[in-house]
């Protein structure tokens, strides 16, 4: 059984699209950030990228795993 790590790699980054898609401010995000307790100064000091790269990671993780 070979791996098709391109359909990983774009099922992983698929995930990571429906996510910014989902927690934008104009669809759920606001809601989210009042529920979560969440604040855009606490937003600011968060490391972004990290955050991107490692739910890409997580992303790709899981992508394999259900394949």
């Amino acid at each position: 059984m070979s791996i098709n790590f391109l359909a990983l790699l774009l099922a992983a980054f698929s995930t990571v699209v429906i996510r910014f898609i989902w927690y934008n401010p104009k669809v759920f995000g606001s809601i989210w950030m009042k529920e979560s307790g969440m604040t855009e100064e606490k937003m600011k000091e968060s490391n972004l990228i990290l955050i991107f790269v490692l739910s890409l990671i997580y992303a790709f993780f899981i992508s394999f795993i259900l394949f």
